[in-house]
């Protein structure tokens, strides 16, 4: 029984032991938890988010500590934290860990300043509406003391014991006196409106950045150095409120009739803290839209019987946004008669990467973007063309010829859709939206309307048969003619667009008078029925005349619509 006890006693001791080294260890790993300073260098911009990394450089003592990243935003993408790091000796990275925090002060570093900056400003107006208060006071004195004296005046005049000398110097000073608080009570108005203004200024800045958030995140990363180093460290986190889009520039010559597509992306962020000087990627990746395919599901056939409501079937196709490809532009080099030959300044087009389904744009240099939902126009490259310079008359529509690019897509990159602003020979003319457009595919721009074409639209014949007279079907006949003269000093490619009648019945005729029609045109153009079009070269000075005529005919007891 003894040596059961002193077996027993053994192995409590061990236990016991044990214990005090697991504590000793949980007390080890408080004191090597290590608070880290980090801040962010790099960003990968989605259209609707972002991937951010923040970095940090780090001093590890050998053996097992605790990596401390407080106040990271608190709209964070948990399941996207990621964690990587370089050092000279062997570094082992635990799980990651994550937590809510609540704080008394407020998150998010700009929104505290601002809201420091306001308390400032605040204090100051109390402080001078304070020294306006003591002012009133000593206005209020000096203006009894005068109601005071006033009254002693009269008793003395009464009293005939008047002293002029003396009681115009006491008035003098309380002139003086009440001058002073006045003008000084002036200064403080006008130092009160201009710190109002101030302080209104800071507020709409709050109102656009304000979060009151007073919660972040901590991550925690445990980990081991088997010897004492320094580690670089990188943790990447995905972003809600981050977004780019595609917007371009359309530059017409129409001297040489080329056509510059620059594309620039315009980038938005309410991370709530400023980028400063930091790596910029944009992405044409959409990792918000998944990867599962759509599931298909029988489509049901059956007898309608009144009172059943059928199911609609719906089905989802899944999309990847498609390359793009960026070029460089260089600007025009500016010179003049007699002066030193400059050098053209160029841009630095971005770093593009695509594997076929995403490109991205690498942004040359450190970029600054700014939080609060400000847009910061980036360039990212150019397109190329094959271009046509057009002018383009609608006689039906408008007496205006309007310049049109024809414009090719060049290469090898999709254009995606966005905002294009339009410049002819450098002057800006408007803008339009293009479309998605791949390589091959044409597209018509329209840069305004060119004056130097005049065109005029007479009708010639607009006749209706009477059919109770001619014993005959109903017939509609018309004819047109549109003169167009190039007034500029170059030839140009003149292209006429006309429609005709288009019949939806087999008892309605139409019939282009072939006699009354000038010939060399196209029918059913871009597969619109009853489209005309006519491509004429016009030379300077020269003008041309240009003719159609149609007839339609249906029965004689019906009626028709659309004429």
């Amino acid at each position: 029984m003894r040596r059961g006890m002193h077996y027993l006693n053994a192995t409590t001791v061990r236990v016991f032991l044990a214990f005090l080294f697991v504590v000793a260890d949980m007390v080890g790993a408080r004191a090597d938890e290590i608070e880290v300073e980090s801040s962010v260098v790099a960003a990968t911009i989605y259209p609707n988010r972002a991937t951010v990394t923040r970095e940090a450089v780090v001093d590890l003592p050998a053996g097992s500590s605790v990596m401390m990243f407080r106040g990271l935003p608190a709209h964070l993408l948990t399941d996207s934290l990621r964690i990587e790091g370089q050092a000279a000796a062997r570094v082992t990275f635990g799980a990651l860990m994550h937590r809510l925090e609540s704080q008394a002060e407020l998150v998010v570093p700009q929104e505290q300043e601002l809201v420091a900056r306001i308390e400032r400003l605040k204090d100051q107006r109390d402080e001078i509406e304070a020294e306006r208060h003591a002012l009133s006071t000593k206005k209020t004195f000096l203006e009894r003391l005068g109601d005071q004296a006033g009254q002693r005046i009269s008793e003395e005049i009464a009293e005939l014991r008047l002293a002029p000398e003396d009681w115009s110097r006491a008035a003098d000073a309380i002139g003086r006196s009440m001058q002073t608080i006045l003008k000084a009570d002036l200064v403080h108005q006008i130092a009160i409106r201009e710190l109002d203004r101030r302080i209104t200024s800071l507020e709409t800045e709050l109102a656009h950045l304000q979060t009151g958030q007073r919660t972040a995140y901590l991550v925690q990363v445990p980990l081991s150095a088997d010897e004492p180093t320094r580690l670089t460290v990188q943790l990447r986190y995905q972003l809600p409120g981050v977004s780019w889009r595609p917007v371009y520039d359309a530059r017409l010559d129409t001297k040489t009739a080329e056509l510059s597509l620059i594309q620039y992306g315009v980038v938005r962020q309410k991370s709530g803290e400023d980028w400063h000087k930091i790596r910029l990627v944009l992405s044409t990746a959409q990792p918000h839209r998944g990867t599962s395919l759509p599931e298909l599901q029988p489509r049901w056939v059956d007898l309608y019987k009144p009172g059943r409501s059928e199911r609609p079937v719906t089905a989802g196709t899944a999309q990847m946004a498609a390359p793009r490809k960026s070029l460089e532009m260089t600007a025009d080099a500016l010179s003049a008669p007699g002066a030193a030959r400059l050098e053209e300044a160029e841009f630095i087009g971005p770093e593009m990467q695509t594997d076929g389904y995403v490109t991205e744009y690498t942004i040359p240099g450190q970029v600054s973007v700014a939080s609060g939902g400000t847009e910061s126009k980036l360039m990212c490259g150019s397109f190329s063309t094959d271009n046509l310079l057009q002018i383009q008359i609608k006689p039906q529509i408008s007496n205006e010829a309007f310049v049109v690019s024809h414009a090719k897509l060049a290469g090898e990159a999709v254009l995606l859709p966005g905002k294009a602003s339009l410049f002819r020979d450098d002057a800006y003319v408007g803008q339009l939206e293009l479309p998605m457009l791949r390589p091959g595919q044409i597209q018509n721009i329209g840069f305004g309307v060119d004056d130097r074409i005049a065109v005029t639209r007479t009708t010639l014949k607009d006749l209706h048969s009477d059919p109770a007279l001619l014993s005959r079907d109903n017939q509609r006949e018309r004819q047109v003619a549109t003169v167009i003269m190039n007034q500029g000093p170059a030839p140009v490619d003149i292209i006429v667009l006309e429609t005709t009648p288009v019949p939806r019945h087999d008892d309605i005729e139409v019939e282009i008078l072939k006699e009354e029609t000038t010939q060399g045109y196209e029918r059913d153009v871009d597969d619109v029925k009853g489209l005309l079009r006519w491509q004429i070269p016009l030379a300077a000075g020269e003008e041309t005349r240009l003719t159609l005529g149609w007839r339609v005919s249906w029965p004689k007891d019906q009626e028709i619509s659309g004429l």
